[in-house]
């Protein structure tokens, strides 16, 4: 979606098996997206649940905004 809005999108953690939804990543472990915003210089990072029906989010200081 982003992408398709004209931003430069760098998506990690996005090969899930059936098995490793949310394992060290996503809206349980925002930690590693806060630190991947500050070490890319990014405007801001989302993490989404295994379900993408929650969402939390990282400024560009990688202050946590929570979405819920």
């Amino acid at each position: 979606m982003f992408e398709r809005f004209g931003a430069n999108a760098l998506v990690f953690n996005c090969q899930p098996d059936g098995r490793n939804i949310n394992e060290n990543c996503g809206s349980l472990f925002v930690e590693n997206l806060q630190k991947k915003v500050l070490g890319e210089k990014a405007d801001f990072g989302v993490a989404f649940d295994g379900d993408a029906d929650r969402a939390l989010f990282s400024d560009e200081k990688g202050n946590l905004i929570d979405g819920d």
